[in-house]
């Protein structure tokens, strides 16, 4: 288990940015996107979107949500471009 300075060192150094890693509580997460918080619990079990486990709670890189956005972009244009006769 990792303590919070030491997820946000950990994200900082695997990121390779020179600030701090802001981190998301799975509710902060969820209400980004407006889901339901257990459908993220579920990503994160599954490893669709990278987390830390901080004591008994998990954490989430905010470049997760950008992350995540472009996925559900490509995805919506995809599905728009497979309608068009």
């Amino acid at each position: 288990m990792l303590s919070l300075v030491q997820a946000q060192h950990h994200l900082k150094d695997k990121a390779g940015d020179s600030g701090e890693a802001e981190l998301l509580l799975p509710d902060e997460f969820a209400r980004y996107f407006r889901l339901h918080v257990e459908t993220v619990r579920r990503w994160i079990r599954t490893r669709r979107i990278q987390a830390l486990k901080v004591g008994r709670s998990w954490r989430i890189p905010a470049s997760e949500l950008t992350r995540v956005s472009k996925e559900g972009d490509r995805k919506s244009t995809r599905l728009n471009s497979s309608h068009i006769p």
